[in-house]
């Protein structure tokens, strides 16, 4: 009997032993996005606005991971209890732009010299790409757009 059973598992080890590894898992058409570039974690793109006749003080941070934080300089979350989070559109640009180009800081004045608005634009890139004017005001842009579609305009 001990024979029996020692055969049966030195047949299960050659067996399991000449099979054909797994396959490795093939990434669908979500995965092939992020493959080749580095891990980016943490916040990404950030603004500070500040000045204008009505006082704005804000900051607006979004993370490697599509997190939309948007507070007044005293804290107070202009969100609300969901939080925000990017669309996925939104997101990829996001991590296409951390992964081209480097880290940056930018402050971008309006003209208007009365309802003047401050925005420092924080970029935390890992690429090697510098941006250009061209691409930093792209960022802004999108900070701003972020900014509208998850704040309530109407109740400012």
């Amino acid at each position: 009997m001990k024979t029996l059973f020692t055969g049966l598992f030195v047949m299960m080890l050659v067996v399991v032993g000449c099979s054909a590894p797994p396959a490795p898992a093939t990434p669908g058409a979500e995965g092939d996005r992020y493959m080749e570039q580095p891990e980016i974690t943490g916040v990404v793109l950030s603004l500070h606005r500040e000045g204008g006749l009505a006082g704005v003080c804000e900051d607006i941070l979004i993370t490697a991971s599509g997190e939309v934080t948007i507070t007044t300089c005293d804290g107070v979350s202009l969100i609300g209890e969901a939080g925000g989070q990017l669309d996925e559109a939104q997101l990829v640009t996001l991590i296409n732009w951390a992964s081209t180009y480097a880290g940056f800081e930018a402050d971008f004045n309006d003209e208007v010299p009365v309802d003047g608005l401050a925005n420092h634009l924080v970029f935390n890139g890992q690429g090697d790409v510098l941006a250009g004017d061209a691409e930093q005001q792209e960022m802004l842009a999108f900070a701003g757009e972020v900014y509208a579609q998850h704040v309530d305009l109407s109740a400012e």
